[in-house]
């Protein structure tokens, strides 16, 4: 939701606005996870799962930084709506699904 606000709303060219949305993201999944850390929610099997999903992230950005250097802006806007269509579906058949259950 991020991208589409900062083109849209604030008029941040395309390739900006992803590199903020994603630095915004990193930040707030660190602070998460720093948290979660002190509480002590972390431990074992979980903590191990969370730093092999990291070192994911951190490799999967470098590879789609590259990428998105040579995208063009309407090809990002295009899939980030395409990305929000499918989670929306998702979650619009989890919550049927879950309704019927229950």
């Amino acid at each position: 939701m991020h991208v589409p606000a900062l083109v849209h709303v604030l008029d941040f060219p395309v390739h900006v606005a992803t590199a903020t949305s994603h630095f915004v993201l990193a930040m707030t999944a660190g602070a998460g996870t720093v948290a979660h850390v002190a509480s002590g929610t972390f431990g074992g099997t979980v903590l191990s799962r969370t730093v092999a999903l990291g070192i994911g992230v951190v490799v999967g950005a470098q590879i789609g930084a590259q990428w998105a250097k040579r995208a063009k802006p309407t090809f990002i806007l295009r899939g980030l709506a395409a990305a929000l269509l499918l989670v929306g579906a998702r979650m619009l058949y989890h919550a049927l699904v879950t309704r019927r259950m229950s």
